[in-house]
This record gives C-alpha cells, sequence and structure tokens, in this order.
C-alpha cells in the first residue's frame, strides 16, 4: 500500500514550533493595553530615580482592534530600599493642565521617600499622542461658521466623543493593570478629583486610599454656580479685610468702593493702548467691571491670600481706581494679555471636549440669566460664558451618564481645599467629604484653588495620610501659617510707570525689552560718561602741560566738567540701584511692579532721593548749555560736546520720569 505524503502535517508542526519560539516581545507588541518604556518627554531632576515610558491602550475600549493612543507616564522611584507595595499614582486638572511637569516638586515631596510616585498624563494632553492641543488665539476665533480650532482636531482624525471623564478613568486602571499594582493611591488636583471619585466608584478594591486637592464636583457644574463662587471667593477677601486691623483702617470703605467701581467701569470702561511683546502692531482694549472680576477671581485666588500672592493687592487696586488713578489698570491689563499671548501650553480641545461632554445638558440661556440676575452687584459677570458659546458650536453630545450622583465609599480620603478658591469652593469638597465614610476634610484660610504644592504643610499633611490612611493627619502647622495680609498704601511707594521698565529694558531677553529704547536708555549714560572722562583728559593734559599749545579749559568748561561727571556718577548709581531692586522684586514679589516699589527697601530709599537729583543736575546742564552758546566762553568743540553730554543727560531724565522714578520721594 502506498505511504500518505505527511509533509503538510510536518509543516504545520514546525510553524507552530517557530511561533512558539518567537521571542515574547513580538507577540507583546500587538497587546492592548501595554507599557513601553521611552526617554522622558520632559527634563526632569537627576534624583531620584525617574523612568518613562507610554501607556498603550485603545482609543475605543468598545472597538481595539482599531486606532490605540500613546499617554505619557513618569515613574518616580522610591529612595527607600524596600518600598512600599502601593504607589501614588498622581494626575493634575484642567482638563489640559500636563501633569508632566510636575515632576520637579514631586521628586522632592516626602511621598518618594517609601513610596513610587507615578506621573500619568491624560488622554488627548499636550504630550499625549494625539493631543488636542489648539493655540488659544485659535480657540478664541471659534464662531458660527468658524471653528478652526475644532476643525484642526477632526482633521487628525480624532473622535472627540472618546475624550470623556470615563474614558480616562479606565485609562487610569488600564495603567494599574499594566505595571502591575495590586492597589495604590490615587491623588487628583482639581478637574482630576472627578477622575478620582470615578474611580473609587467603579474600581474600589485596587485602591488604598486618595488624595483629592481643590475637589471638583461630579453632582454639579461649574456652569450652574459661576457667578455664586466668583461672589462668595470675592465676600471671602472683604472679610478678611475687615477682620485686619491694617487693612480695615486703609480701606473702610472697600465693598462699597468695588461694587461702585465694578459698575462705574461696565458704564464707561477705560481704554488703553497696548503693544504686546515680540509684536508692532497696537490694539486697544477696554477694561470694563466684568474684566476687573475676572483679574480678582481667576488670576488672584488661584493662588494663596498672603504676599507675594496678587490677593493682597486687590483692596489698594480698588482703592486708587475709585480716586480715578486708572492708569494702575494697566499692569494688570498687559499681563493678562501677555498670559494669553503665550497661552498655548494647554490643551484647549481637551479642555473643550471634556466639559462640553459632561456639561452640555445643564447649559442654557436661562440658566445663564438666572445665574447672573442672582448676583446683580457683579454687573452680569459670566466667566465661563465664552465656553458656553463653544460649546454650542461643538455640539457635542452629552457625555456617560457616570456623574450626578455622589461618590459613596470607605476608601480613606483626605480632602484639601482653600477657602480662595473661585471654581472648586471648599463647600464642594466637604460635600464630598459627606459621603465617604473614612474621610478627612482640611481647609487652608489663606490658599486659592492652586494649594501650594510646595508648601511644607501641605505636604507634610498629604505624606502623613499616606503613611497612615485610617487616622486623621497632624493639622497643627495649618496655625504656623501667615494670617491673610494685604497691601496698604504705606507699603508701596506708587509710581506705576515702574511696570514698563521691565519691558521697556531688559537686555538678552527676546519677550521684553525694546532694543531702541534699550540703545537709548544705556547708550545716554554711555556718551555722558564719555564726554566727560574726554573733559577731564582734557584737564590732565592741560595741568601736566604735555602739549604746548593745549589751552586750559575755561571756568565754564570747569564748572561744567564738574556737573556733568556728577551727572554721569548719579546716573550710573541709579542704574545699579534700579537694577539691583528690579532684580529682587520681581522675583519676590512681582504684582508690587504693577503699583511702584517698596518703601521699605533701603535700595529705594536711596532711588527716591538720587532720581529727583539726576534730574536737577539734567536741568543744570541745560542751563550751562544755553549759557555757553549765549555767552560764547567755550571754544565751538567744548561747546558740541557740551551740547552732546547735555542731549544724553536729557535722554536719560525722559526715561527717569517716564518710569516715575522721580516720584518716589513723593
Amino acid at each position: 500500500m502506498r505511504q500518505k505524503n505527511c509533509w503538510p502535517f510536518e509543516k504545520l508542526c514546525f510553524l507552530l514550533l517557530c511561533l512558539f519560539l518567537l521571542p515574547p516581545t513580538a507577540a507583546a507588541q500587538d497587546t492592548l493595553p501595554r507599557f513601553e518604556p521611552a526617554a522622558c518627554p520632559v527634563p526632569g531632576p537627576d534624583t531620584p530615580l525617574i523612568e518613562c515610558g507610554y501607556l498603550i491602550v485603545p482609543e475605543d475600549y468598545d472597538q481595539p482592534e482599531k486606532r490605540s493612543i500613546r499617554l505619557p507616564v513618569i515613574i518616580i522611584h522610591a529612595s527607600a530600599s524596600n518600598p512600599a507595595p502601593d504607589a501614588v499614582l498622581y494626575t493634575d486638572g484642567g482638563p489640559g493642565y500636563s501633569s508632566l511637569g510636575s515632576v520637579w516638586w514631586l521628586a522632592r515631596s516626602p511621598f518618594v521617600e517609601n513610596r513610587d510616585v507615578i506621573i500619568f498624563e491624560q488622554r488627548g494632553n499636550l504630550f499625549a499622542e494625539p493631543d488636542l492641543a489648539c493655540d488659544i488665539s485659535v480657540w478664541w476665533e471659534e464662531e458660527a461658521g468658524h471653528t478652526p480650532c475644532l476643525d484642526s482636531l477632526q482633521a487628525k482624525g480624532i473622535d472627540l466623543t472618546l475624550y470623556t471623564t470615563d474614558h480616562i478613568v479606565a485609562d487610569l486602571n488600564a495603567l494599574r493593570e499594566v505595571l502591575g499594582y495590586e492597589e495604590w493611591n490615587l491623588y487628583g488636583n482639581s478637574y482630576s478629583t472627578q477622575v478620582m471619585q470615578l474611580a473609587m466608584r467603579h474600581n474600589p478594591e485596587q485602591i488604598r486610599s486618595v488624595i483629592l486637592q481643590s475637589t471638583s464636583s461630579i453632582t454639579a457644574t461649574r456652569y450652574e454656580h459661576d457667578p455664586e463662587h466668583a461672589a462668595r471667593s470675592i465676600q471671602v477677601m472683604l472679610d478678611d479685610c475687615a477682620a485686619d486691623p491694617e487693612c480695615a483702617a486703609a480701606y473702610p470703605e472697600l465693598e462699597s468702593q468695588l461694587y461702585a467701581l465694578i459698575e462705574e467701569l461696565n458704564q464707561e470702561p477705560v481704554a488703553f493702548e497696548v503693544t504686546l511683546p515680540g509684536r508692532s502692531e497696537t490694539s486697544v482694549e477696554m477694561v470694563d467691571g466684568r474684566r476687573l472680576i475676572d483679574w480678582i477671581v481667576q488670576d488672584a485666588f488661584y493662588n494663596p491670600a498672603f504676599p507675594p500672592y496678587k490677593t493682597a493687592y486687590f483692596p489698594l487696586l480698588i482703592d486708587q481706581v475709585t480716586q480715578g488713578r486708572t492708569e494702575l489698570l494697566y499692569p494688570w491689563l498687559h499681563e493678562s494679555l501677555v498670559n494669553n499671548l503665550f497661552g498655548s501650553n494647554f490643551a484647549w480641545g481637551l479642555y473643550l471636549a471634556v466639559n462640553c461632554q459632561a456639561d452640555s445638558d445643564t447649559i442654557t440661556p436661562e440658566m445663564i440669566a438666572r445665574q447672573t440676575a442672582a448676583y446683580p452687584e457683579l454687573g452680569g459677570y459670566f466667566r465661563h460664558a465664552r465656553e458656553v458659546e463653544i460649546c454650542e458650536l461643538w455640539d457635542l453630545p452629552p457625555g456617560l451618564p457616570s456623574a450626578g450622583e455622589p461618590a459613596v465609599s470607605d476608601i480613606p480620603t483626605l480632602i484639601l481645599a482653600g477657602s480662595y478658591d473661585p471654581v472648586t469652593p471648599p463647600e464642594w469638597g466637604q460635600a464630598a467629604a459627606d459621603y465617604l465614610s473614612t474621610s478627612f476634610f482640611v481647609e487652608f484660610p489663606s490658599a486659592g484653588h492652586n494649594l501650594d504644592t510646595d508648601q511644607t504643610c501641605a505636604q507634610s499633611i498629604k505624606a502623613a495620610f499616606l503613611n497612615d490612611p485610617q487616622s486623621r493627619p497632624d493639622l497643627s502647622c495649618r496655625a504656623e501659617l501667615p494670617d491673610p495680609t494685604f497691601i496698604t498704601p504705606d507699603d508701596i511707594a506708587l509710581a506705576p510707570g515702574v511696570y514698563h521698565i521691565i519691558y521697556d529694558v531688559d537686555p538678552g531677553n527676546p519677550s521684553r525689552g525694546k532694543p531702541l529704547l534699550e540703545f537709548l536708555a544705556v547708550g545716554s549714560l554711555i556718551v555722558l560718561s564719555l564726554t566727560f572722562v574726554y573733559q577731564l583728559a582734557a584737564e590732565l593734559l592741560w595741568f601736566f602741560k604735555r602739549y604746548e599749545n593745549f589751552t586750559a579749559p575755561s571756568r565754564i568748561a570747569r564748572f561744567w566738567q564738574g556737573v556733568a561727571g556728577l551727572t554721569a556718577i548719579v546716573g550710573w548709581v541709579v542704574v545699579l540701584l534700579l537694577s539691583d531692586v528690579m532684580n529682587r522684586i520681581s522675583h519676590m514679589s512681582f504684582t508690587t511692579l504693577y503699583f511702584g516699589l517698596p518703601l521699605d527697601d533701603l535700595a529705594v530709599l536711596f532711588l527716591a532721593v538720587l532720581a529727583p537729583i539726576f534730574v536737577i543736575l539734567s536741568f543744570g546742564l541745560v542751563v550751562l548749555t544755553a549759557i555757553g552758546w549765549w555767552r560764547r566762553f567755550q571754544t565751538t568743540w567744548e561747546r558740541a560736546i557740551l551740547t552732546l553730554s547735555t542731549a544724553a543727560a536729557v535722554i536719560f531724565t525722559g526715561f527717569l520720569i517716564y518710569w516715575d522714578l522721580h516720584l518716589l520721594l513723593l
């Protein structure tokens, strides 16, 4: 009998054997989710040990065979030789703020002493692939029939319905699984507290403890409480000022001043011509009452209330503008526009995709009208009005109905809040705590939305909680924190022109400084000094009679030489003092420069005296120049030198007056 050909069977066996012997990474490359080590997308400190990589997950968990996305992860390894097995997972807020920049303060936090810290970049954020970043200038152009931000995202093939809080929660759980942690600790800031609350609901068995910092509600939206939150945080400032003896004495009518000023600015906005750094065109910007409120609640109240933070300066601003010094509004306007100019370091597309889908069914014109009518003292202020308009344009469907009910859990939870917080008020943190049976609520009276992440007290409380989540941490360090304090007119020499210095003269900084003004300011002193040196050399040559035909300087030339020399010396001392003061103040308390210079600074006191002296000496040079040309006491060459020196002194005097330095003594 003929034997069967068994080659096909042998070939099949061989192929199966080859597949079995393939390196495991080859098959793992197609597995989702997975973690791939990679170079860190952002720089970080050299110690402790830091590793980076990407979490690879399906963009759509329901259809994993389709597109995958790459989400950056930074792992900061514990410094202990035998660390705790439960890592800390941190992710930041927004949505849209990149979490990766936090590597610097987290690497120096007490958390890494005995456990790893994992920093996670949410899907769609700046360093994720793909990202949902749109430049803020494009974002503001969204209008009916013209949606450049939305169009750019759709052109990338991004399905915005897959960028929601629920998808981010799923990504977190996928990360825990691929890294191999049986349980871990979750730490969310601002918007990410929503992520953590939903994770507590969906995956409670894998969570050892949770830190919620500036808690965002999952049962209410910001849009439903927009003016309410602004009014509440403003009232905190007014109450703190009234409770501070110095502030109360300096501003006894602060509350009535504020609301009268808001109404006045809404009726008659103040116009300013503004030229932004790096741009040649000038625009006219209007400051009304709503813009003033926005600076207070959005710019200042996000940070702690005590100096050098901005909250401390608002009573002074309100008081001075009420008295007619509207020029003090310019620095606030200019800085807000500069920050917007460089506001591309935020994933605006992610911000809108998440918020519009989470809250789209709550946004109605009637809701906005009710909110603004309830707080007439704010003059119709609604901070998120522009977002509401864009959400209507984007017309995204409502997200999954996972929110709406509070997170109920017995997972140990530490909840941190700032009294000034204008977007996630302490009441939201306390409301979340009411449904968490093992929770500890901590409020910081001098803090805003951005709880000081490197503050020793807050860090020690969080570290103590992580070490023992079942016990209330020691809160005694709060008693050592400074109470809210405020700047009064006795603290600052009002000279608003000082603010212009940092944008007029800053050699070597391409984002600041105006080359022509830098040339004139520095060049005028150099010319003044050189002409003085020339005349001094002429005096010495005549004195030593090294040239027989050298004519002795005239008396008026000698007198001018003394005045010019003294002017040059005073000018350079002013420059050195001003450079020192501006450098220190801009690093310690930049907002002070919006108003002038601090009165308790010795260098400022010297400036206050020397600046008027320079102005007087420059006027003296003008007089001497006029006399020289009128009486012809000197040679034509001497008069030319005198005129050049005087012109240089006058130019620099113009800068001192433009910068209001002549007013410091007053």
